[in-house]
């Protein structure tokens, strides 16, 4: 059987250096990718409450072009 052969303590530094880099870097894509579905979630359903919050306003007001600033609304023109 041949003699196994061994990397210098350098040369296995910087290959454990480099593998741990890259699993740094893929654990942290993986907890962004985590984020961006939760985000993309709260915005689906911050979306959803403001089409429930038009449908009402629509229903008791009519069509209407609502300042958010100031909260005064005007009908809107008939196209």
């Amino acid at each position: 059987m041949a003699k196994k052969k061994k990397l210098t303590k350098a040369e296995l530094e910087k290959v454990q250096g480099s593998v741990n880099l890259l699993n740094n870097i893929m654990t942290e894509l993986g907890r962004m990718e985590v984020q961006k579905v939760m985000a993309v979630r709260q915005y689906e359903q911050a979306e959803a409450a403001l089409t429930s919050v038009r449908s009402e306003l629509e229903e008791k007001y009519g069509s209407v072009n609502i300042d958010l600033v100031t909260g005064e609304f005007e009908k809107q023109a008939d196209e």
